[in-house]
């Protein structure tokens, strides 16, 4: 089973340095720092699979539609940073991703329906504290992450039919859709520094799906956005099928 390894990463130390430091040029690089919540990992006779955790006390879930947008990053790029460390630790290993996922920390109340049994009502309390994420779809995988599995995780955003297979809506990536997301993340990461170094201060936030970069934004009477004035209009991000992401995510990797 996972192991938890609870410890910080230093993005702009020494011994860490490798696994996060981004070259924006030949002469400049780009070096992020942070803290990984939780990093659980588990090992077999030839692999070291790791999971990474953030937690949050918000609604905040996981959307392949928003990493695509680039609003989503952090869970990536800790998962990045994780890797090489693993990489690091065990040399004669293959390293791969077991899932990355938001944890709520929250204490949810629910009332007791009518006829309803305890049993059932700790179910629905499960279900609110259901991680969200992106999961290993290897059957192997799932299994070290879940021993209840075949079947409807509790604590995994998956379910199998009967007949074996994944059921429709489950958040699962196979190892190559992981290696094309972690290149992704690294490419929008390297953009956005270049941007930074270039002195792009343009006001164009974000709306996507009736939420923009305003709503809980703390510096609104800095900006002076208002979108009822000409040039000052908020950035309407395309919403797409998970298909058409990882098809997008594909074909931006390769350019």
């Amino acid at each position: 089973m996972f192991t938890p390894e609870n410890y910080e990463i230093s993005f702009s130390s020494v011994s860490d340095l490798e696994a996060v430091s981004i070259a924006l040029s030949e002469e400049e690089k780009l070096r992020l720092r942070g803290r990984i919540d939780r990093v659980d990992t588990c090992e077999d006779e030839g692999h070291v699979y790791v999971k990474v955790v953030d937690y949050k006390s918000g609604n905040t879930s996981f959307q392949l539609l928003s990493l695509y947008h680039g609003l989503q990053l952090q869970l990536v790029v800790y998962l990045n940073a994780a890797l090489e460390l693993e990489k690091k630790r065990h040399p004669d290993k293959e390293v791969l991703p077991a899932g990355i996922f938001y944890y709520p920390i929250q204490d949810p109340v629910l009332d007791l329906e009518p006829g309803e049994e305890a049993e059932d009502l700790n179910g629905r309390i499960l279900e609110k504290l259901k991680m969200s994420g992106l999961v290993n779809a290897d059957s192997e995988v799932i299994q070290k992450l879940d021993r209840e599995m075949p079947g409807k995780s509790t604590v995994l955003p998956l379910a199998y039919n009967k007949d074996g297979s994944l059921r429709a809506g489950s958040s699962v990536a196979t190892k190559r859709q992981f290696t094309e997301i972690t290149d992704y993340v690294n490419k929008k990461i390297r953009k956005i520094g270049l941007e930074v170094l270039d002195g792009r201060m343009d006001v164009n936030p974000y709306e996507l799906k009736g939420r923009t970069a305003c709503d809980f934004c703390g510096y609104r009477g800095v900006c002076g956005l208002d979108a009822k004035d000409k040039g000052f209009q908020f950035r309407r991000l395309k919403v797409l099928e998970e298909q058409e992401l990882w098809e997008r995510i594909e074909e931006e990797n390769r350019k």
